[in-house]
């Protein structure tokens, strides 16, 4: 009895944490204090391979979504990412010989947005953005090799890694800057709070989407699992859609939704015409009632959009648009948006492109994509067939780049693909490898 009950609590402790952290928010210093705890408890208690993948993923700009500094990396961050990578070794045992290939198309990749900064101002905000666009690359590469490889990843662990940690940096700006929800229903509390400052030019450390994005790919970590828990789908629903609700975060709804959706489908790819047919409408069905929600919760963030969309991000799709009719071939070079625009980035990544790298550049990094997964076969069916859902993770990443974000974190989605591996043709190679040594 006594046996059944601790294996119950050690099993479930950090979903009632988690819970227990959120209904905390409010409360500043004690809220922080606790999710502190939690998170070191959380981290300390999670397998050591994926301690490792969300310390480097965490600590840098690393996937756009989660970077708290902009647009510099704290020294802090890199420490971090130091241990990450240290925690990770054994899983990078014959790393540049497996991705020789990928490594030298993200070279390429590295080259086009370098040749863009030698064309554009070269302006410290252009040498900053560079230099973010290679360390984000980098670090993400190496996660999703990393991740989509090993069959140590425990996907459940990373998730409530990033929750916590978001939550952590939620209590951190109740604290810091004395803004707070009234309770966990007063959504969009964190977008306010982190606008009004951006109208006082007062730069919060904390980004209500990039807090956003952490719970959605949280989310996506969670789903890509292929042995999920119909229960845990729904406590994950619930608390990721809770708080992304609550930091306001629009493309994070989008991305949760669609990692949703396309779960689904690829859940059921090999399901009878008819079964397909109902997942749609099931499928359809859930996004009509979300709306019915959506608006039913009568949030002026989101019924504006609704209404007449995003009129400031039209214009900088405007704006992206004139900069690149001047600048066909070549754009106007790396970090010339911020020069030229009303913004830093124009929020899509397709027009950050045309406008910064015009169509050499962006027909010059299509090729580098196009021509490496014909080259390794990746396709729908190889993604899915892995340890987990990895397509999943590029919806978030997809999501995420097209709606908001710049190259430092669209550099994102080239990585995910060129990092990306089967778990055969990791066992293949180090089987070749183990022949040879044996003759």
């Amino acid at each position: 009895m006594a046996k059944s009950y601790i294996s119950f609590w050690k099993g479930n402790i950090f979903y009632f944490l988690i819970l227990f952290a959120i209904l905390a928010l409010p409360y500043g210093m004690p809220a922080f204090m606790t999710c502190l705890v939690i998170f070191v408890w959380r981290l300390l208690t999670t397998e050591k391979n994926t301690a490792g993948a969300f310390l480097l993923m965490y600590a840098g700009p690393l996937m756009g979504v989660i970077r708290t500094v902009i647009p510099s990396i704290p020294v802090y961050g890199l420490f971090l990412q130091l241990i990450g990578l240290l925690l990770l070794m054994n899983c990078l045992k014959n790393f540049f010989k497996i991705k020789a290939e990928g490594i030298f198309a993200l070279l390429i990749v590295f080259a086009v947005f370098g040749i863009s900064y030698i064309l554009g101002p070269q302006t410290e905000f252009a040498s900053d953005k560079l230099t973010n666009i290679i360390i984000s690359g980098v670090t993400s590469f190496i996660f999703f090799y990393v991740y989509s490889t090993h069959k140590k990843i425990n996907n459940e662990q990373l998730a409530q890694c990033l929750i916590i940690s978001a939550l952590l940096m939620m209590s951190f700006f109740v604290v810091v800057y004395q803004v707070a929800p009234n309770s966990i229903f007063d959504f969009g509390w964190l977008r306010t709070g982190t606008n009004y400052f951006h109208k006082m030019e007062i730069h919060a450390i904390i980004n209500y989407q990039h807090v956003g994005m952490n719970f959605a790919f949280a989310f996506a970590l969670y789903l890509a699992s292929k042995d999920i828990d119909k229960y845990k789908v729904t406590f994950y629903c619930f608390v990721c859609g809770i708080l992304i609700l609550g930091a306001g975060a629009r493309q994070s709804i989008l991305a949760m939704m669609l990692v949703f959706i396309v779960r689904l489908f690829l859940a059921n790819k090999k399901s009878s015409s008819l079964k397909k047919i109902f997942t749609i409408f099931i499928s359809s069905l859930g996004v009509y009632f979300f709306y019915l929600f959506l608006i039913g919760l009568n949030l002026d963030f989101i019924n504006n959009t609704f209404a007449s969309g995003d009129e400031t991000r039209q214009e900088l799709y405007y704006q992206a648009y004139s900069i690149f009719q001047k600048n066909p071939l070549t754009g106007a070079g790396l970090g010339s948006f911020q020069v030229l625009g009303d913004d830093d980035y124009p929020h899509n990544m397709l027009m950050e492109i045309l406008s910064e790298c015009g169509l050499m550049g962006l027909l010059s990094l299509v090729m580098v994509i196009f021509v490496y997964s014909a080259r390794n076969k990746l396709n729908l069916n190889v993604i899915t067939a892995n340890q987990s859902y990895f397509f999943l993770i590029i919806v978030v990443v997809f999501a995420k780049v097209m709606v908001s974000g710049d190259f430092t974190s669209s550099i994102q989605l080239f990585s995910s693909i060129l990092g990306f591996s089967t778990i055969n043709k990791i066992i293949t190679h180090e089987t070749q490898l183990l022949s040879h040594n044996t003759f």
